[in-house]
């Protein structure tokens, strides 16, 4: 069948596309391909809309002001406290560990949709730039700041999360807990005073 993954209980496994699972970068090549695949998804796309349009996410959470009425301006939706990609590689993993049947990439992609389907991922509105600068790690998100029940995910699927990112969720929690109350709410702070760092 194509596009199915056999999976071996051998060290070595390979699958049908020659994924060795043990070699960390054709795991991350796979794991992209996923990521690309649910992004170009027509249900993400849907779902998408549906946060626009039902649960009104139009707006930056950083800077109220900046919505999609503007001309020219775009909200993106960002994944957090985990990445569209830590997800992908948490349930690929999971798929890997607990299922004794083959598996295609769209039964992953069908997961991650799941999991976007019953709230189970952390997600926030920003502007194009405040999403480029979280990405390049100039601005942090609180946690507590994110809609959707993205501890219930790290819950249900920990025993497939690695040290390192059991670390950085925990860190993301206190960091949250700790600094943010420091600065009164600070995604509602006027955007002329708010200093990037």
């Amino acid at each position: 069948m194509a596009n199915e993954l056999t999976i071996h209980n051998s060290k070595n496994y390979v699958t049908s596309y020659g994924v060795d699972w043990e070699d960390d970068k054709e795991f991350i090549k796979y794991v992209k391909f996923i990521e690309r695949k649910v992004r170009g998804s027509l249900e993400y796309k849907e779902y998408l809309d549906f946060l626009h349009e039902t649960i009104d996410m139009n707006r930056c959470s950083y800077f109220g002001n900046v919505t999609r009425e503007i001309r020219h301006v775009k909200i993106e939706i960002h994944h957090h406290p985990l990445t569209l990609f830590d997800i992908v590689t948490i349930l690929t993993k999971h798929r890997l560990i607990g299922c004794e049947e083959p598996f295609t990439v769209y039964d992953i992609c069908n997961d991650v949709m799941e999991c976007h389907y019953k709230n189970l991922v952390g997600l926030i509105p920003l502007s194009e730039t405040v999403h480029e600068l979280v990405h390049n790690q100039q601005i942090l998100i609180p946690t507590d700041k994110v809609f959707g029940n993205w501890e219930e995910f790290v819950e249900m699927y920990k025993g497939v999360f690695t040290k390192e990112l059991l670390e950085k969720m925990a860190n993301m929690k206190k960091f949250s807990n700790h600094q943010f109350q420091e600065v009164p709410d600070l995604l509602e702070i006027n955007p002329q005073t708010l200093k990037l760092l």
